[in-house]
């Protein structure tokens, strides 16, 4: 009976049929996801209800397109966190930067919703509680109108940050086309 042969192969012919590491092009994929994301109408979440072919009712959740967007671009940082350079840093993640100024108009909505929560006459105080919406710290009740104002600052903000992590791929060159005949 003869013996199969076996023949072993350097380490570096193993992968992905020969596609190579480039992180330009995984920082191009996911900013390319922010753009498809950011071009659909930013809407809410809801729920359709269909009926299937045996009378069954069916809830199906439509994606809050918003979210998607925002998660997208969080995606997009996580990403190019090691490329991020100090006027990106300030721009984004300084106190007068982007975030900041989302963490400030966030908490500004947070004592409106307050407020509006603590002088709603009575009658209203215990139908809103019947219904579960009071005052949560740190939190907006999304059945106020406090919590879509927010959203649509975040989107914006949201927005700015993928300009920011544009101008930084411009600065680190990872739009530069590669020479194929060189």
């Amino acid at each position: 009976m003869e013996k199969p042969d076996i023949e072993i192969e350097e380490g570096d012919n193993f992968g992905s049929g020969g596609e190579q590491f480039s992180h330009a092009q995984l920082v191009m994929r996911a900013l390319s996801k922010c753009l498809i994301a950011g071009s659909k109408e930013m809407c809410a979440g809801y729920f359709n209800t269909k009926t299937d072919k045996f009378g069954n009712q069916i809830r199906v959740y439509v994606e809050d397109t918003r979210h998607a967007f925002i998660e997208s671009v969080k995606s997009a940082m996580m990403m190019m966190s090691c490329d991020m350079d100090e006027e990106s840093t300030i721009n984004i993640y300084g106190s007068k930067g982007i975030k900041g100024n989302l963490k400030s108009s966030f908490e500004k909505l947070c004592e409106q919703e307050k407020n509006d929560i603590e002088i709603a006459p009575p009658n209203l105080k215990k139908l809103r509680i019947t219904n579960g919406i009071y005052f949560r710290e740190g939190c907006l009740n999304k059945n106020l109108q406090y919590y879509q104002e927010f959203m649509e600052v975040e989107v914006d903000a949201y927005r700015d940050i993928v300009c920011e992590l544009v101008n930084l791929s411009s600065r680190k060159d990872f739009f530069v086309g590669e020479d194929v005949g060189a």
